[in-house]
């Protein structure tokens, strides 16, 4: 066994050598620290948003009334009146 290889080894040695593939992943990886940056920076944002206004109770507003389905709409007060319909043609 050990002839042999010695032997190719000598044909190794003959033969070209490839070479390294290039690491193209730097570009992806500052991609992903800075996610990273973003995802830490919204949360401690997220966070002091929070302690500043999560002391204060939300406003107190009442629910609008629902309808019943099928039910005309109310007349809008703020809307004018609609125009009487034209006359039918004779």
């Amino acid at each position: 066994m050990a002839k042999n290889r010695g032997r190719d080894d000598d044909r190794d040695n003959d033969r070209p050598k490839r070479q390294a593939p290039v690491r193209r992943d730097g570009a992806y990886l500052m991609m992903l620290f800075i996610t990273l940056v973003a995802i830490a920076t919204g949360a401690v944002l997220m966070y002091l948003d929070n302690e500043e206004y999560g002391k204060t109770a939300a406003p107190k507003e009442a629910p609008p009334a629902a309808r019943k389905l099928g039910d005309p709409l109310p007349p809008d007060p703020i809307a004018p009146p609609p125009a009487p319909a034209p006359a039918p043609a004779p």
